[in-house]
């Protein structure tokens, strides 16, 4: 049996495809003649597997520098949200207070440039976006809006303002993942050294950032309290 070939565009496709069945489950439709085509759900009223937040927390770069005792409570702060099919989440510039965690559907990322939307990637289930945000106070580098009906977990600061509270040397761990995650520009041999400061320079960010957010801290049975503690 011959086996097919596929460009690079193809494999991406088949790549978010896979990602998105894996994520929301399969659904299968009936022959036409046997069931009518109507009856067969959507994706707004299909019933979707259940993927909790600390499954997808566990596969985010950026969480790598928690324990698992810190993931699992950050978890349990996680909301749920809901955008339709062709609304904005974000435009571009735009600062998101909170990180937000593709659990179904598809997003797409465009670039504005000269009043023209340019297609720059696509986020499936599992992808995430405004760490940047969440962390260090910078604006999304394109406009997100989403393809199909999505559902995120969304983490916002005060949630995390906690573990920088009891561990604030954590911040450090953080600004190196965060940086590393970010497009490089470094030419001639400079790129350690513009790692290195822009890492220094993402501290200073988280660090002011999260001085003056209010935190609400995880209780037993996965409820918070509202706290005015700063951190330091």
């Amino acid at each position: 049996m011959v086996r097919p070939t596929f460009s690079k565009r193809g494999r991406e496709i088949l790549d978010l495809v896979y990602r998105h069945a894996k994520s929301t489950g399969l659904l299968l439709a009936m022959p036409s003649s046997s069931i009518s085509m109507t009856a067969l759900p959507t994706e707004e009223t299909a019933h979707l597997p259940r993927v909790t937040p600390i499954e997808l927390i566990r596969a985010i770069p950026i969480f790598s520098a928690l324990t698992k005792d810190e993931q699992e409570a950050l978890a349990a702060t996680a909301s749920e949200r809901t955008y339709r099919k062709g609304e904005i989440i974000a435009r571009q510039g735009e600062m998101l207070p909170s990180l937000m965690i593709v659990r179904t559907g598809v997003i797409v990322r465009q670039r504005e440039d000269d009043a023209r939307l340019e297609e720059i990637g696509r986020l499936a289930p599992g992808d995430f976006f405004g760490e940047s945000g969440l962390l260090a106070g910078i604006g999304e580098m394109s406009t997100l809006r989403a393809m199909s009906h999505v559902v995120v977990y969304e983490i916002d600061q005060k949630s995390f303002a906690p573990l920088l509270l009891d561990r604030p040397e954590m911040a450090e761990d953080l600004a190196i993942i965060l940086a590393g995650g970010m497009p490089a520009s470094g030419e001639n041999g400079k790129a350690g050294q513009q790692h290195a400061s822009s890492s220094f320079a993402l501290l200073k960010a988280i660090q002011t950032v999260f001085r003056s957010v209010p935190f609400k801290r995880v209780r037993a049975g996965g409820r918070y309290d509202a706290q005015e503690d700063r951190v330091p």
